[in-house]
């Protein structure tokens, strides 16, 4: 066994040992063969408040990594895992469902059983049926079994069929439509409370007990790591070095990773979730459409990058991979990093693949220093944005978590960071005295701080400057005083009504020929008065004696 390996097992233990409660959670998993549903039935069971839904098209093979989220059905919560389509025999050892307790064998219900399914179900029961793992329940769901009468009688008709498998009767749902779900409930209900070996007044007990925990976790939230960047620049590998096992589906053509894999895990007392994204690319190379055929790549790539741009939405540090060969920012990465600070997410730089840099004249230093001037130049507000240089595919597993972990920690931490009142008052105190308000800049009267995450405050003045510039240097200034780098910091002006202007006058206009506007005003009344033809009035003036 090698280090990755024993670290692997550590973090998995570590894993679900965070994840024990006072009661047993049930873990319901996935399986089938390709275009049998899993994906729909997936999304039709994950909750709906923490609802990430799996890219679903009538193409084999959507679905190329394992998706785990947290699943509803009625009043019981499960972890739901969602796994690949089986194509061959020796592809079920890499699902590694084995803290499965109920696993949903899916199937087209309105197909015949193959030779093949069968020795998918004959590898299932000497894996989970044994004595070893009695504990594993395997439920046979034939899926896409609407109310048509065709599909009901070829179902009813090859019955005998699906009780060869040896897993049990089969259940008919559709898990387009919502059919048959009632029954499903119903069975893993059963699971749950067989391994809780709870009463029924224990049950509803341990309910209430389980909306407890749900309110608990919602206010403690974990990290969430979003890894951003154009295809092919290594994110899928460093997900896998991070996590110490060949977690997501990796390689050398670009375009492997489609949805956006979410993986909870913990490095030391920090609750971490790695989010895998697919590639980002030119906005040219995708598709506006969203009509699409059984064959249509291009929906599936656009639907991709959709993905990722909502796991940017839910993240809270958003790690953007670049390639070392470029030795700078492309212009997608400029993109993908102008959309990091409009969502208002913290930033964390990954130069990747510095294991390709040859040169003998050219080092790390020389890299991160031309990476940084680039973002710099075109961001001015990334000022001392954290930028790690790596190799995820040759340094090890405790390297990169060392390298890169307690940066990313760092930065969440700045993005969610209170200021007290005090102490931007006298930061405020501070830019008075460099700036006085005598040049026409405004007088900051107070500040106060309206959000975090991402730091948002505003500041009451008289009147609102007339130029950025002087956003700019407080921005500048506020940055390097509370160390608030790698993020936009957002600053509003608010100004205060004059008390001794009334709403009367404020909102009286003037007709005559003295005050502002009073000659365009005179001006557009003569052009409106010769398109309708009438005779303009001339005012005449009595000379005062």
């Amino acid at each position: 066994m090698d280090a990755n390996e024993e670290n692997h097992e550590s973090q998995q233990k570590k894993h679900l040992d965070r994840r024990k409660k006072p009661y047993h959670r049930l873990q319901v998993c996935i399986v089938g063969p390709p275009n049998a549903g899993k994906s729909t039935l997936y999304n039709r069971l994950c909750r709906p408040s923490r609802r990430r839904p799996a890219l679903v098209s009538p193409t084999a093979g959507t679905t190329r990594d394992t998706l785990e989220a947290e699943g509803q059905l009625g009043g019981l919560f499960f972890d739901i895992m969602d796994t690949a389509g089986l194509t061959r025999t020796a592809q079920m050892a890499s699902l590694r469902p084995v803290h499965a307790d109920v696993i949903l064998f899916t199937l087209d219900g309105r197909e015949r059983v193959t030779r093949l399914v069968q020795e998918w179900a004959r590898w299932l029961r000497q894996s989970f049926l044994s004595s070893r793992n009695d504990d594993t329940s395997i439920l046979v769901l034939c899926n896409k079994l609407e109310h048509t009468a065709t599909h009901r009688d070829d179902f009813d008709e090859h019955w005998h069929e699906w009780l060869s498998l040896g897993l049990g009767e089969p259940l008919a749902i559709s898990a387009i439509h919502g059919d048959g779900l009632a029954d499903l409930a119903v069975i893993l209900q059963e699971e749950h409370e067989k391994r809780m070996h709870l009463s029924d007044d224990d049950t509803a007990e341990q309910r209430t007990h389980d909306e407890k925990n749900e309110t608990n976790e919602c206010e403690d939230k974990p990290l969430t790591m979003a890894i951003l960047g154009r295809p092919n620049v290594g994110k899928s590998t460093l997900v896998n070095t991070l996590f110490g096992a060949e977690r997501v589906l990796t390689g050398p053509n670009p375009g492997v990773t489609r949805d956006a894999v979410t993986i909870p895990w913990q490095w030391k007392d920090h609750v971490i979730h790695l989010v895998d994204t697919a590639g980002i690319r030119k906005p040219q190379h995708t598709s506006k459409s969203h009509s699409y055929s059984a064959n249509d790549s291009t929906w599936l790539e656009e639907q991709a990058v959709q993905d990722a741009w909502r796991a940017l939405q839910f993240s809270h540090v958003a790690v953007l991979v670049l390639d070392a060969t470029a030795r700078q920012l492309t212009q997608q990465d400029l993109r993908i990093a102008a959309a990091i600070v409009e969502e208002g997410r913290a930033l964390v730089v990954v130069v990747n693949k510095m294991d390709t840099l040859l040169e003998e004249d050219y080092s790390v230093t020389d890299l991160e220093k031309d990476v940084r001037d680039h973002l710099e130049s075109r961001f001015p507000m990334l000022r001392k944005t954290p930028i790690v240089v790596l190799s995820a595919l040759h340094q090890t597993s405790q390297n990169i978590q060392k390298a890169l972990l307690p940066v990313v920690i760092r930065a969440e931490q700045r993005w969610q960071r209170k200021i007290t009142t005090g102490q931007l008052n006298q930061w405020m105190a501070e830019i008075q005295k460099e700036y006085s308000s005598g040049s026409g800049f405004p007088k900051i009267k107070y500040m106060v701080q309206t959000n975090t995450r991402p730091p948002t405050f505003v500041l009451f003045t008289n009147h609102v400057p007339a130029n950025d510039s002087y956003l700019r240097y407080l921005t500048r200034h506020f940055q390097d005083t509370f160390e608030l780098y790698g993020m936009a910091v957002r600053l509003f002006f608010r100004t205060s009504k004059n008390p001794f202007v009334s709403a009367s006058t404020s909102n009286k206009t003037t007709r005559g020929g003295s005050g502002l506007g009073g000659r365009a005003a005179r001006q557009e009344r003569k052009v409106k008065a010769l398109k309708s033809g009438e005779t303009v009035k001339r005012r005449r003036r009595i000379k005062r004696k």
